[in-house]
């Protein structure tokens, strides 16, 4: 591992660390290099981690332009989620390119807007060579303010059964925050603990939240 950059803040204490830059190498034949922008104590907004991250994909696609390289941000030791920062980037050295891992994956975007909520609708599949390839829709309720959570779970069995077409699988996800900032985004939690989700299985038409069937899909 290479340790690229550590930018540090002087304080009345002690030099405080703002965030550190590594490049790593898998030991794995075909594995990309990895790229890790990695705070100890808080992330700044969104587009700045973002557009960090981006520079620095681009700087080190320089220096390692014959190998992919897979640029992350980090939160301490956990992946920053992607209500954190944007998006994970990717370079991909054949095409000598740097994209988001959504656009490399072929991720596709839609959005639908309610009188209570906003939803973001993203078909996902499996990474290209996986096989059987496999589809999905991952489902965001984004509310402007935190909902009653017997209402969310409504709307959430609603919006599934609306968009089931009984080709894919669903999991469906309720946030609050503004529909324009995906930074902005919080996912809500389940007073009975864990987070305020659930999932569609297309094989059966059940809606399940852990092991709680919901709601059924009968088209």
């Amino acid at each position: 591992m290479v340790a690229l950059a550590t930018l540090t803040l002087p304080t009345t204490a002690a030099s405080e660390k703002l965030y550190e830059l590594t490049l790593k190498e898998i030991k794995v034949e075909g594995s990309p290099l990895n790229l890790s922008l990695v705070f100890p104590k808080k992330l700044p907004p969104s587009d700045v981690v973002d557009a960090l991250l981006r520079e620095s994909l681009e700087s080190a696609a320089k220096f390692n332009g014959c190998k992919d390289i897979l640029a992350m941000a980090w939160l301490g030791d956990a992946p920053a989620t992607a209500t954190q920062n944007s998006n994970s980037w990717i370079y991909v050295a054949a095409k000598r390119k740097v994209m988001t891992m959504d656009d490399h994956s072929g991720v596709k975007k839609s959005s639908i807007s309610r009188k209570s909520y906003y939803i973001h609708i993203e078909q996902r599949k499996t990474i290209e060579g996986i096989k059987p390839e496999r589809r999905w829709l991952d489902i965001s309720l984004v509310y402007p303010a935190k909902p009653i959570q017997e209402n969310a779970y409504k709307d959430m069995v609603a919006e599934i059964k609306n968009l089931a077409s009984g080709e894919m699988d669903f999991n469906a996800y309720i946030f609050i925050g503004s529909k324009t900032s995906e930074g902005s985004w919080k996912q809500v939690r389940d007073k009975r603990g864990g987070y305020v989700f659930c999932k569609y299985e297309k094989a059966s038409g059940r809606i399940i939240r852990k092991d709680e069937v919901i709601g059924v899909v009968t088209k």
